[in-house]
């Protein structure tokens, strides 16, 4: 009876350091596969990825794409920008990596959207800093904006499988600004042209007012 119930015992600590085996190999092969996959996943930026700029002035962002070994052969871009912020004012994408265009670029300045699927013939496309395309916004208003990346974005892999191996699509912040006041418009009516020499020791200025400021203050040298 002792032999039977050590030969149970035994059966017992064996299947239990099977089970608790079997369970390490779970975890590890599972953390393997998340960490794999982790490297694996490629990278959507804008550069830069921060700035401030004033109203009425332009600026370039271009979006650059990091594959991490992995050949691409589709790119779909939906991009949302700020229209009550910035305008785009170059409906072209310029210089890219793309080279077909299942759906070529549409945009939008009403809806702040950018949107295409961009193709590279097999065997695709391995880069760390590929430029996928450059953009040119116009700032309209003050204050703050953010170009991010949509729901529809993502990279497929030429495996044969389309697999998305889009891990990060990093997004942007900018601030924008009014501009700093010019100061006022000068005039004279005795010396109208400031490149001429005049004859007359006692020149007399005029300036506009400012709707910035409420107070002058002016330096007079010998040139």
């Amino acid at each position: 009876m002792e032999n039977k119930t050590l030969i149970f015992a035994n059966i017992k600590l064996i299947a239990t350091k099977f089970s608790w085996y079997f369970v390490f190999v779970l975890v590890f092969f599972s953390l393997f596969g998340v960490l794999l996959k982790t490297a694996e996943a490629a990278t959507l930026s804008v550069g830069p990825a921060s700035g401030t700029f004033v109203v009425g002035s332009t600026f370039d962002v271009s979006f650059l794409l990091d594959t991490k070994n992995v050949a691409i052969n589709t790119v779909e871009i939906e991009l949302d920008f700020p229209a009550d912020k910035i305008q785009l004012t170059n409906p072209t994408l310029g210089r890219s990596i793309i080279q077909l265009w299942p759906a070529p670029p549409t945009f939008s300045n009403r809806e702040g959207r950018v949107y295409f699927v961009g193709g590279i013939p097999s065997p695709g496309i391995t880069t760390s800093q590929g430029l996928v395309f450059t953009l040119t916004f116009r700032v309209v208003a003050p204050g703050k904006g953010e170009l991010r990346f949509g729901e529809k974005t993502s990279l497929l892999a030429n495996d044969g499988k389309g697999t998305n191996i889009l891990g990060n699509a990093l997004p942007a912040f900018f601030t924008f600004l009014v501009p700093p006041p010019q100061g006022p418009t000068i005039s004279s009516p005795t010396h109208p042209d400031q490149e001429q020499w005049y004859q007359n020791p006692g020149p007399t200025f005029i300036w506009s007012q400012s709707t910035f400021g409420n107070a002058y203050s002016y330096v007079i040298d010998q040139n």
